[in-house]
């Protein structure tokens, strides 16, 4: 199995004279699959680039396996990549699409066919083998750009956007077989997205980008239940901005509840609150009014104003019937523990 290890060791990027990379340290553990997510223009394709060399950092380190290659070309990095485009060689069958790379080594013609076919099944195209491109679907031109990389054993996979021009549909298939395929071969891999629900589902850990440094890095979990500012909880997810005050002991009210804080601010402040961790309740004296309701297949989002504030609550779909547009409700916390928007904290 591969088991590659890569590092950014304070790279520093800029490009006519606004920098693009900060001095950002990375650590890609040897045969996981870490996403770079961020917003456009965050540093994130500008990292993958100088990870694959096709641009050179301004300073810093980029080591692949511990050696440094920061000198060295991308062809002779043994690094893999799939863009958005699918650039595939439309005079060439799939198969020889993927056999590409085996050829150019001099591998021989039955070598070459056999790796080809292996790879095919492993992306379920085992019977599209003899098709040319335009004969086959855009994720199944996904898939034979996936299993072209794959053929030359790359001790790093890059991918650079893979599923961005895809519907939705073929997109969450596509989300699943790539995982599923890395998972088997085992080769480190990098994503870049600015997907969220992507590098959620698809990644060991993400690597939240931001105005080109690292905003946080962990674990999707990590990422999405425990934010480290406000940025990541509203980049990654959905989040409510809810008028809170902490008091002098460091606990906060919010929505009439009394909550923890990690902020050292005291006085008025902004609760971050998911959606999905509010509690709503039919409420004829309630302080909030349901406004109107939004199916999103198995929740229901009820939308609420609470003081002139408006609030998404997340509910099962099964129990969003008991609410309608112009009922009074009680809304209340699920957690115990709430992130506070310091920036807007007095």
């Amino acid at each position: 199995m591969t088991s590659t290890p890569v590092q950014l060791q304070e790279v520093v990027k800029q490009f006519s004279g606004r920098t693009v990379l900060e001095s950002i340290d990375l650590n890609v553990h040897g045969g996981e699959l870490l996403a770079l997510l961020g917003p456009s223009g965050c540093g994130k394709t500008t990292a993958l680039r100088i990870i694959a060399g096709f641009e050179r950092a301004d300073a810093g380190r980029v080591l692949i396996g511990g050696r440094d290659v920061s000198r060295v070309p991308a062809s002779r990095r043994g690094v893999g990549i799939v863009f958005q485009a699918y650039s595939l060689f439309p005079h060439l069958s799939a198969e020889q699409n993927v056999a590409y790379g085996l050829a150019v080594r001099g591998l021989p013609r039955r070598e070459r066919r056999k790796r080809a076919g292996e790879l095919l099944e492993l992306v379920g195209l085992a019977e599209h083998g003899a098709k040319f491109p335009h004969q086959l679907s855009g994720g199944q031109q996904q898939r034979v750009a996936l299993a072209r990389a794959f053929a030359v054993e790359p001790s790093v996979l890059l991918l650079d956007e893979p599923l961005s021009a895809l519907d939705a549909f073929v997109r969450q298939q596509l989300r699943e077989e790539i995982r599923r395929v890395q998972r088997e071969v085992g080769t480190t891999t990098v994503l870049v997205t600015h997907d969220q629900e992507e590098a959620l589902s698809m990644a060991d850990r993400v690597a939240v980008m931001h105005q080109g440094r690292f905003a946080q890095i962990g674990t999707p979990s990590e990422i999405y239940r425990t934010p480290a500012s406000s940025f990541v909880a509203s980049f990654v997810g959905v989040v409510n901005r809810v008028p809170a005050t902490i008091n002098s002991n460091g606990r906060v009210g919010v929505l009439g509840a009394e909550l923890t804080t990690s902020s050292a601010h005291r006085g008025e402040a902004t609760a971050l609150l998911r959606p999905e961790d509010l509690q709503i309740q039919p409420d004829p004296e309630g302080r909030a009014l349901v406004t109107g309701t939004t199916l999103r297949g198995a929740i229901t989002s009820i939308e609420v104003t609470w003081q002139d504030t408006p609030v998404r609550v997340d509910v099962p779909t099964g129990t969003a019937t008991r609410f309608s547009a112009g009922d009074r409700v009680r809304i209340t916390p699920a957690v115990d523990n709430v992130l506070v928007e310091k920036e807007a904290a007095a």
